[in-house]
C-alpha cells in the first residue's frame, strides 16, 4: 500500500515562474524532434494545471480561459495511465465553472501555440478522438525560402491591378487601417492594434483602403516557431481584401509586395500560418510546412 500511495498523482495550478523549466523539459521529452521546445511558446502558457507523481512534474495542461486548451503533454513513460484524461477533465470542469458551453483545442482564445492538433502528433489525434473532440476543419502553415535567387523576379510578376496602389501604411494611416479591420475583418483588429513590424495596404485612386496584411521579421519576434525556421525568419499574416474587391488580384499583389519587402529586410524563411486557401499562396511559391486538425467539443 505504501508503494501505491507513493505513485498517487496529484494536480495543482500551473505556476509560470516555478514550473517553466520543468515544463520545457516535459515538452522536449513528450514532443521530441518533431516539435522541439519553442521558448517563446512556453512563455505564452498561462492558466492551467500540472500533474505530479512523486513530486515530479509529469504532465501539464494549459488553457485560455476564453475557451481553448493551448497545450497538453504527458511524459512518455507516464502515458496510458489516464493522466492526460485527468488533465483534460480538470480543464473542462474549469470551463464549465466559467459558464462556457463549448471549447476548442489549440485556438479559440487570445493566445495559442498551434491552431489545432498538429497532424504529425498521431497519438494526440487519437487521444482527442477517443475523448469526443470532433474535427471541424484542417489548416496549414506555409513556408518559403526567400534566399532563392528567383524570388524577387517571381514576385514582380504579380503587380496590383490598374488603379490600385500597394504600399506600407505609415503611422498617419493606422486609424484608417484599424477602421477597415473593424468593418471587414473584426477577428483581426486586435492584431493590428498590437506592436508589429509593418502593415501593407492596397488603396484605390481615391485613397480608400481595399485590403491589408501584417508582416514581421526578421527575428525571433516574427514567430514562436523561430527555433524551427531560424533566427532570420519572417511572417505574413491577416491577409484580407474587402469582399466586393476579391478576384481582382489585389490579395496576390499584396502578398507578393510583402514578400519582396521581407527579402529586402534579409528574411531567410517566411511563414504564412493558419492557411485554408493553400493554392492561393502556392502560386507565389509558398509550400505546406505543418498541418493541424481543428477540433472542438461541447461541455
Amino acid at each position: 500500500m505504501a508503494a501505491r500511495s507513493m505513485r498517487s498523482p496529484s494536480l495543482r495550478p500551473f505556476d509560470p515562474h516555478r514550473d517553466r523549466a520543468a515544463v520545457a523539459r516535459l515538452w522536449a521529452s513528450a514532443l521530441g524532434d518533431d516539435w522541439p521546445v519553442l521558448p517563446d511558446a512556453v512563455d505564452r502558457l498561462g492558466a492551467g494545471h500540472v500533474l505530479l507523481v512523486n513530486r515530479s512534474l509529469v504532465g501539464m495542461i494549459a488553457v485560455d480561459p476564453r475557451g481553448s486548451i493551448t497545450f497538453l503533454a504527458v511524459e512518455p513513460a507516464e502515458q496510458r495511465r489516464g493522466h492526460g484524461t485527468r488533465l483534460v477533465g480538470r480543464a473542462l470542469d474549469d470551463f464549465r465553472r466559467d459558464g462556457l458551453a463549448a471549447v476548442r483545442v489549440g485556438s479559440g482564445g487570445d493566445h495559442y501555440v498551434w491552431p489545432g492538433v498538429p497532424t504529425s502528433c498521431t497519438a494526440a489525434l487519437a487521444f482527442f478522438e477517443r475523448l469526443g473532440w470532433a474535427e471541424d476543419d484542417r489548416t496549414t502553415d506555409l513556408v518559403q525560402d526567400l534566399r532563392a535567387s528567383d524570388v524577387v523576379e517571381r514576385m514582380e510578376g504579380y503587380p496590383p491591378p490598374d488603379g490600385v496602389d500597394v504600399a506600407p501604411a505609415g503611422p498617419r494611416l493606422m486609424a484608417d487601417v484599424i477602421a477597415f479591420e473593424d468593418t471587414h475583418f473584426p477577428q483581426w483588429s486586435r492584431y493590428f492594434r498590437e506592436p508589429h513590424d509593418g502593415v501593407l495596404i492596397a488603396r484605390d485612386r481615391h485613397g480608400s483602403i481595399l485590403g491589408s496584411l501584417l508582416l514581421d521579421g526578421p527575428g525571433r519576434t516574427a514567430s514562436p516557431y523561430w527555433p524551427l525556421l531560424g533566427d532570420r525568419c519572417g511572417a505574413i499574416g491577416c491577409v484580407g481584401v474587402m469582399p466586393e474587391q476579391e478576384g481582382r488580384g489585389i490579395g496576390t499583389a499584396m502578398v507578393a509586395a510583402a514578400t519582396r519587402l521581407l527579402v529586402d529586410r534579409g528574411v531567410h524563411r517566411c511563414l504564412i500560418d493558419w492557411v485554408v486557401r493553400v493554392d492561393f499562396y502556392g502560386r507565389l511559391g509558398y509550400r505546406p510546412w505543418r498541418t493541424y486538425s481543428m477540433r472542438s467539443r461541447g461541455i
